[in-house]
């Protein structure tokens, strides 16, 4: 299953430290962050701010780099990370009282070398692997890039089993779009006709104005790992449902979500 988390928390707070993201040299081992090697740097906007008369410590921004260790005692390698964090404002329970409580939080954005979000399938051909890999790079910064990297990734996962992408018309050899090839793709294997049609309407939506959010990605990324299972190892837990709404929306899952703010984290 694909991270479904983008912030740190420092471990003051919880034990989420740091994401479970999957090693990128070994592809077995955890990242691991520890908290006093996080160097911070308060913005020179956020400084200024500290002025304002109705200030508040959750007004602090940063920029922010930090090591990450691969607990695989076979591999160690280290890949480094930068990006924003800021202060929020939590809720720790004391003596069965609630406390509110501030704590640094951490946005990633570049990596020396990316971290995969998911597990590929060993037996996957190496170019939908890199293609994939590709897309991991992109997540964290330029999700319209990343959705389109994804959406690339089928269009490779076409040529691997052959489907054609042009066909005659009258005289004329025309282009067959994704969509036509996927379900062409469909005779053979069925049941991955709608996790790729799923997968083809969130890089649709990656091709346009409209926005694209990482949890759309993730989804992506769900079904991506589920059809590479599918097709290249044994059956993988069913994730039917969040196909079947994409489709019926053929859009993003996030297109129909309330703007509802969030409660304060317990």
């Amino acid at each position: 299953m694909a991270v479904n988390k983008e912030l740190w928390l420092t471990p003051n707070i919880t034990d989420d430290s740091c994401p479970e993201w999957i090693c990128p040299t070994c592809s077995k081992g955890i990242l691991i962050v520890e908290d006093k090697t996080i160097q911070k740097f308060e913005t020179k906007e956020s400084l200024q701010d500290r002025d304002h008369p109705d200030w508040e410590p959750y007004w602090i921004r940063y920029t922010f780099a930090a090591p990450l260790k691969c607990n695989n005692t076979k591999c160690k390698d280290t890949v480094f990370v930068t990006g924003t964090g800021s202060v929020e404002e939590g809720y720790q329970e004391i003596d069965e009282d609630w406390y509110s409580q501030y704590y640094d939080s951490f946005k990633p954005i570049f990596f020396t070398l990316s971290p995969n979000i998911f597990t590929i399938e060993e037996a996957c051909p190496t170019l939908i692997q890199s293609e994939i890999k590709k897309s991991f790079s992109l997540f964290f910064c330029d999700t319209h890039s990343c959705a389109n990297k994804i959406r690339a990734s089928i269009e490779l996962l076409m040529n691997e089993f052959k489907i054609p992408s042009t066909k005659i018309q009258g005289k004329k050899r025309i282009s067959l779009s994704l969509h036509a090839r996927i379900v062409k793709f469909g005779i053979k294997y069925p049941e991955s006709t709608n996790a790729l049609l799923a997968i083809k309407w969130i890089g649709n939506a990656g091709s346009h104005i409209s926005d694209v959010e990482k949890s759309d990605l993730i989804d992506a990324y769900d079904i991506l790992e589920y059809v590479l299972n599918k097709i290249f190892s044994k059956n993988t837990k069913e994730i039917n449902k969040v196909i079947k709404e994409i489709n019926k929306r053929k859009a993003p899952r996030s297109k129909n979500k309330r703007n509802d703010a969030l409660p304060p984290p317990f």
